[in-house]
């Protein structure tokens, strides 16, 4: 189990629609049964995957990574603006930070020469975020009632085993397996210039099963791979797998030390697109290289050509799916005490108690959020944008460091 590979895992989105409309019907402990049982399904796809791999050839994983690498320019280009829903979105001060950001990323690849290149990313963070605090960007408020420790509770939910819900989201993993698929060969195509052996690719699914399993005892979404690394390590050509075990060691120790965890959160959308958004561009990229490496075949065309056109056009116009048998009234909106449809003023009974309520005080004292994980007291959760649900679906293109901020994104599963 584990790809050893240099491979970063977070909440997918891909889950997020689903795990909605299954909490607002039978509540959230039957979306956590069904992480559990999910995961373990996708374990089993791993450990066998060397029955079904043929039948996703390598034309179908070239299109899996160019497709996530054009779904992520979208968030790259909206962390440039400030960030999705902020009230500054494309200020002259938010496309300020982000092209000193960027500027700054792009000076010291091209002037710093051996190792030294491999730090362009943090340099341009660090200038961006030195810039922000200049230009009194930088939000410090969050420090104000954190606590020293916090302590993450195993089980905060009580799972159920909903046939439904477990069939739902099992679907999912299933994609989210060949999105795996996708991610391991263009890891090792960037970074190590070959295509990923069998044991690695089996290893990688069967490890995102197993910690998605892991997640759900904390009362978290599957867990995932994250494609967003891929441009980094494309950038940095870094694949030592001590530097991703470092990485995750940072992450630990801000679960247990919030104001670690509220030094990342303080930072601006704007310096993070101004850094992300060539990395997202490396992806689509290698995306274009897979393809060619597959062949340009009169299949293939037909392929990639219906895949690219589908997957990418049909998440852009969003509502292509507006007379699918689903009542409008069930549109659901997140709120701080859980989910109402649009046409209900209070909760109903199953949607009730979906979410703790909690006071936006509390919230930031005992939660906060880094690459879509919520870490606090209350245990690991994920926030959720109200207006990306249904629009996202088709990838999972979560920002590499999600600030969490009660007022904007409405509530917080934890």
């Amino acid at each position: 189990i584990g790809s050893r590979l240099p491979m970063v895992t977070g909440i997918s989105f891909t889950y997020v629609a689903a795990a909605v409309a299954i909490c607002a019907d039978k509540g959230y402990g039957a979306v956590v049964g069904a992480v559990l049982v999910g995961g373990l399904l996708e374990l089993v796809l791993g450990l066998t995957a060397r029955y079904w791999r043929r039948f996703v050839p390598p034309i179908v994983s070239a299109i899996v990574v160019t497709s996530i690498g054009f779904s992520l320019l979208t968030v790259g280009a909206e962390s440039f603006g400030g960030g999705s829903g902020a009230e500054d979105f494309g200020s002259w001060q938010n496309l300020t930070l982000g092209l000193i950001s960027l500027v700054a990323c792009l000076a010291f690849q091209l002037l710093m020469k051996g190792t030294a290149k491999q730090l362009s990313v943090l340099f341009g963070l660090v200038v961006g975020y030195v810039a922000a605090m200049a230009m009194g960007k930088v939000d410090l408020s969050g420090f104000a009632h954190l606590q020293i420790v916090s302590v993450p509770r195993i089980m905060p939910f009580k799972p159920e085993f909903d046939p439904g819900a477990i069939i739902s989201l099992g679907l999912l993993y299933v994609v989210s397996s060949v999105e795996v698929l996708g991610d391991t060969a263009a890891l090792t195509k960037v970074g190590l210039n070959r295509l990923p052996t069998e044991r690695e690719t089996a290893g990688a699914i069967a490890g995102d099963g197993l910690i998605s399993s892991v997640s759900g005892l904390f009362g978290c979404l599957p867990l995932t791979s994250f494609a967003q690394n891929i441009g980094l390590v494309a950038m940095t050509k870094v694949v030592n797998r001590k530097v991703i075990l470092s990485g995750g060691l940072i992450l630990i120790l801000a679960s247990f030390v919030p104001a670690i965890a509220e030094v990342f959160n303080s930072m601006p959308q704007a310096v993070l697109g101004g850094c992300t958004i060539m990395m997202f561009g490396n992806i689509i990229l290698s995306g274009f290289q897979m393809i060619a490496e597959a062949g340009f075949t009169q299949r293939n065309i037909t392929i990639a050509a219906l895949s690219l056109t589908i997957g990418i056009g049909f998440t852009q116009v969003s509502n292509i799916f507006v007379h699918c048998p689903v009542p409008a009234d069930l549109r659901l909106e997140l709120h701080c005490g859980g989910l109402r449809r649009r046409a209900d003023p209070q909760p109903g009974p199953a949607q009730r108690g979906a979410f703790p309520e909690r006071s936006d005080g509390e919230e930031r004292r005992r939660g906060l959020s880094i690459s879509g994980i919520c870490i606090g007291g209350g245990g690991l959760g994920v926030s959720v944008r109200r207006q990306c649900i249904y629009r996202r679906l088709a990838c999972a293109t979560m920002t590499f460091i999600v600030p969490f901020r009660q007022r904007r994104f409405g509530c917080s599963l934890v």
